[in-house]
């Protein structure tokens, strides 16, 4: 009998046989069988509005080439809803020679304030013209979206967090984040994006966790992120996604507060999930 374990794309495949001859061989060595991914499943384009954004994302193989290896890059057209003419997206993406990695970028605009305010999915499918490659996230999630300028001083520094409703967990852990806990904001990958660390459901054994939010046009747009825990494997918050209870909004001349909408559970891993908002005031 032979056991294989698989640790991801840098593992080491442990092969045990019954007669206890133990050969160990890296997945990821020279030569062998390649595994292809997109490092995300999602990440988010915001655009400036009447202007311009771009995102990077990896692409990782398993294995080393001593050349250059191109692989093809495609549209699904049945999961996209953007703008027509508002992404640029190559058709290829190249790992360069004696590298793990590659970076497809790529690239949005704003026409005439067309591209709007809530994220519309633009879904990338990565292939190879080699039959013998194999994948795993062979699909990545583009979230397009219209963000406008914020000072990068505004909305930074400490604020003091009231939840206003949308418990999710049975007391005391029905609040998101600790009530009345401070948090300490920063800037994130850009102006339009805050940071801070806290620990999500304060009397369950959920971690410190850095969550990020982008400021988009008035509204708040939580960025989807593992909480470090969850009842069956881990569980995220993220954007609201029913306008009905999106009470998220801001007013970009005056930082002395904030109203966040998060989505508590966006993959289900505890249960159907449901929608907090959180008062931010500063102190």
């Amino acid at each position: 009998m032979r056991k294989l374990i698989i640790f991801g794309l840098t593992a080491v495949m442990a092969v045990v046989s019954c007669d206890n001859e133990d050969v160990d061989v890296i997945y990821d060595g020279s030569n062998r069988e390649t595994l292809l991914s997109f490092e995300v499943t999602t990440v988010d384009l915001p655009i400036t509005i009447n202007s311009d954004g771009a995102v990077t994302i990896p692409v990782e193989a398993s294995s080393l080439s001593d050349v250059d290896r191109t692989y093809n890059v495609s549209i699904v057209d049945e999961a996209t809803d953007v703008v027509a003419g508002s992404v640029s997206v190559p058709n290829t993406v190249t790992i360069p020679a004696g590298s793990y990695e590659g970076d497809l970028t790529i690239t949005g605009t704003d026409i005439n304030g067309d591209v709007e305010v809530d994220a519309r999915p633009l879904v990338l499918e990565l292939s190879s013209p080699n039959a013998a490659d194999n994948f795993t996230n062979q699909r990545v999630t583009v979230n397009v979206f219209q963000v406008c300028p914020v000072d990068n001083t505004a909305f930074t520094g400490d604020y003091q967090l009231t939840q206003l409703s949308g418990g999710y967990f049975a007391p005391p852990n029905s609040t998101v984040f600790e009530p009345g806990e401070i948090i300490t904001l920063t800037n994130a990958d850009n102006n339009l994006q805050r940071q801070f660390v806290s620990d999500y459901a304060p009397f369950n054994a959920f971690p410190d966790r850095t969550y990020r939010m982008n400021f988009v046009c008035n509204k708040i747009r939580f960025v989807d992120q593992g909480t470090g825990n969850g009842c069956s494997v881990q569980l995220f918050l993220g954007p609201t996604t029913d306008p009905a209870v999106d009470f998220s909004e801001y007013d970009p001349n005056d930082d002395s507060q904030f109203t966040i909408s998060l989505r508590q559970d966006t993959t289900e891993d505890c249960g159907p999930g449901n929608t907090a908002t959180i008062l931010a005031t500063k102190v």
